[in-house]
């Protein structure tokens, strides 16, 4: 008698996609350009929840530590997976506590996309280096001249169609001012921006 063949199928476990949190200090320019970056990058291995105008980085460290005792549960894990992750984004500006909310969020396993002084500095990078010690207000003053579409008393939204093409000079730029920062030990200008990109897609 002949044996029967067993034909044992396959079945493949689709990979759970990873998720960021993010929360923001705007509402406006920071989630207007993760959402456009999203929708212009489709391939990306992330999916993005923004927590938009959560407040000053002291109050955003603070709501994403509550979100870190959720996430790390075992029940979420089982459901969810273990890679998903938590972001600030924050500005310098003239915040108090603006250091110490940075180091907490760390100490937390949170991650921090920081600008300093601004997130226009992350805008203008996709555009031209800047190395020099300008306030909030300047580089506003300079974004504007520089960024299509960025208005420094509107809504403060550039045309992010034509920003974000040019997302990996940027990326270029920040590194390279982190470096400059590292040997010169000055606080600013610098960004982290660049860095939830590259979670974002990884």
């Amino acid at each position: 008698m002949r044996r029967q063949r067993v034909i044992k199928r396959q079945i493949r476990v689709r990979p759970i996609k990873k998720k960021i949190y993010v929360f923001l200090e705007g509402k406006n320019s920071e989630p207007g350009y993760l959402e456009t970056y999203s929708r212009l990058y489709p391939g990306v291995l992330a999916g993005l929840e923004l927590k938009r105008a959560q407040g000053v980085p002291a109050t955003l460290v603070s709501k994403a530590v509550e979100l870190k005792k959720t996430i790390s549960r075992r029940s979420y894990i089982e459901q969810n997976g273990k890679n998903d992750e938590i972001w600030v984004v924050c500005d310098r500006d003239a915040h108090p506590n603006y250091h110490q909310s940075i180091a907490q969020a760390h100490s937390q396993g949170i991650k921090v996309a920081a600008s300093n002084p601004c997130f226009e500095l992350w805008l203008i990078l996709h555009f031209k280096e800047v190395d020099a010690a300008l306030n909030h207000h300047e580089i506003q003053s300079l974004c504007q001249k520089e960024v299509p579409g960025y208005q420094k008393r509107a809504c403060k939204v550039p045309d992010l169609d034509k920003v974000i093409p040019l997302h990996r000079d940027a990326e270029e730029r920040a590194k390279k001012l982190l470096s400059l920062r590292q040997a010169d030990g000055a606080a600013a200008p610098m960004t982290t921006f660049h860095e939830l990109l590259i979670s974002i897609r990884s």
